[in-house]
């Protein structure tokens, strides 16, 4: 069976993307894992760390410099600045996945060995045998592998009743989460 796609992705399905490859360990070992919105969680935290900045300027002025004063300004700022870098990466990341694969064409080949993503970006395939689950998500499905590689094969959710149909169909003993946590 092949499944050609050229669909656009948005904002939604990119950032899903980003978490679902930022927790692929989390995922492969445990489908029905929560996926956190990691980037909605830093931009919490960049604003605690904005707090505990302000907080320690205040005693600072209050109270002067001190080491104890200084030394925990200096942790809040490194606490900021490692959330910053980390929210300038991701958001990065996430234009970067809609430049290079949005309305890109590629063809999901499924057939009785494994899965395969063909395009002029990447040609990738998973048997069967290293399958470690498939899992439909809000946006979209991602077959992932299990070994540590970091592969995986990710559709439009649209694409979701075709992968999981092959794989009940043709009886393929692989965990399939259908519904998202």
């Amino acid at each position: 069976m092949t499944i050609h796609t050229n669909d656009p992705i948005n904002q939604d399905s990119a950032r899903e993307i980003f978490n679902i490859m930022s927790m692929y360990a989390t995922l492969r070992n445990n489908p029905e894992a929560k996926v956190k919105d990691l980037i909605k969680s830093s931009k919490f935290f960049l604003i605690l760390s904005i707090a505990g900045m302000a907080i320690v300027g205040i005693l600072i002025v209050l109270k002067g410099f001190d080491i104890p004063n200084t030394v925990m300004l200096a942790i809040w700022v490194m606490f900021f600045l490692l959330l910053l870098t980390f929210n300038i990466t991701a958001n990065k990341r996430v234009k970067e996945l809609i430049a290079n694969f949005s309305g890109k064409e590629s063809d999901i080949i499924l057939d009785e060995e494994g899965i395969e993503i063909q395009s002029d970006l990447q040609n990738v395939r998973i048997q069967w045998k290293n399958v470690a689950n498939a899992r439909a998500f809000d946006h979209i499905v991602c077959v992932f592998s299990k070994d540590a590689s970091g592969l995986s094969i990710i559709a439009p959710i649209r694409y979701k009743d075709g992968i999981f149909g092959f794989i009940r169909d043709n009886k393929i003993d692989i965990p399939v989460v259908d519904k998202p946590a």
